[in-house]
């Protein structure tokens, strides 16, 4: 993982966010007008914690890089206590502990997971399942867009780095053996376009089986 971390402390030094939301964003707005946090784990360069919290949502932005964090807590201030950035690593740090402090409905929660899954291993996306799977227990829902296995030899813009491509049904799986039903599941292309890329992804939302 330390070396997955170096590579995205590199890829965000000097980088300014774009303050342009991702189509998953907008999509999961539209999806859950009535819900109030954002807990975008992976979060990068916080465009979509920043949007979220632009527009009135609480948003909660965790990440491994120190280099991203630092950026992004800066442009939150304009959002004050609306909008914090903290440092957190899976399979070190729960999500429970990042959120202490933190005042919220998990009954208007979302665990918001763009672009994380294929970006860790094999062995983290489990923990992340089952640590997120205690939060969606107890009434937040967990979204989910990653590339999958169809992704794996269609172009990419950015430099060769670590990607582990997801198997759609093998995710569902994953997310039913810890009691999370699957409530949308979409796969294909033209969901997450990328300057010239148009990868191949599967967006998933996932609730407590006992939550409606």
């Amino acid at each position: 993982m330390d070396h997955i971390i170096r590579y995205w402390d590199t890829f965000y030094a000097g980088r300014r966010g774009n303050p342009e939301p991702t189509s998953f964003a907008r999509f999961i707005e539209r999806r859950f007008p009535d819900h109030t946090t954002l807990v975008d784990v992976g979060c990068g360069d916080g465009r979509d914690t920043l949007w979220f919290a632009s527009r009135g949502w609480s948003g909660i932005g965790l990440d491994a890089s120190n280099a991203t964090l630092v950026e992004c807590a800066r442009r939150g201030e304009t959002f004050g206590e609306r909008c914090r950035f903290v440092r957190s690593e899976i399979g070190r740090d729960s999500i429970d502990a990042a959120l202490r402090g933190h005042a919220i409905d998990l009954r208007k929660t979302l665990v918001y997971a763009r672009f994380l899954l294929h970006a860790i291993t094999d062995a983290e996306e489990h923990w992340f399942l089952e640590d997120v799977s205690s939060l969606v227990a107890r009434g937040a829902r967990l979204c989910v867009e990653a590339r999958t296995v169809e992704d794996a030899s269609l172009p990419k813009v950015e430099a060769p780095h670590y990607r582990r491509f997801i198997e759609a049904r093998t995710l569902e799986e994953r997310c039913r053996s810890l009691d999370m039903e699957v409530e949308f599941m979409q796969c294909g292309k033209g969901l997450a376009p990328y300057k010239s890329e148009d990868p191949a992804v599967v967006r998933m939302i996932c609730r407590g089986s006992g939550n409606v």
